[in-house]
């Protein structure tokens, strides 16, 4: 069993993730990084997940993990790498790495990058094939 924790699960990706991964035979979802609200409360729908038992709010909790799924606004994801890079495998669903050319990225994404991190991560489109 793979441990992975999901730091972001409000957003519908999220959510979505959240569903995958509780189904997912191979999967053993550990943590919930979630700051708001219980839960549970917001995802009633998901109740028998007793997701309440998975949410954290300290970082500390995902550096055991296998790996870490990021699903966080664009310009979130920073802080959280920081302090995951190198404890934990760091699968980032937001824009943030996605461009590692320092011009490209600003110029697309008005914003700057720190260029250390940007060129650890790896950008991946995983293609399906429907019929």
């Amino acid at each position: 069993m793979i441990k992975v924790g999901i730091i972001g699960a409000n957003g519908f990706l999220g959510l979505e993730l959240l569903r995958i991964l509780s189904i997912h035979p191979k999967v053993s979802l550990q943590k919930i990084l979630k700051r708001e609200n219980d839960i549970d409360d917001e995802f009633t729908h998901l109740s028998s997940l007793n997701l309440t038992e998975l949410q954290t709010s300290n970082l500390d909790d995902f550096h055991n993990l296998d790996c870490v799924f990021l699903s966080l606004p664009h310009g979130s994801a920073e802080e959280y790498v920081k302090e995951l890079i190198g404890k934990v495998k760091i699968i980032d669903l937001s824009s943030d790495y996605r461009i590692n050319d320092a011009q490209s990225y600003e110029k697309y994404y008005k914003s700057s990058f720190d260029a250390n991190l940007q060129n650890k991560f790896t950008y991946g489109f995983i293609e399906s094939k429907i019929r």
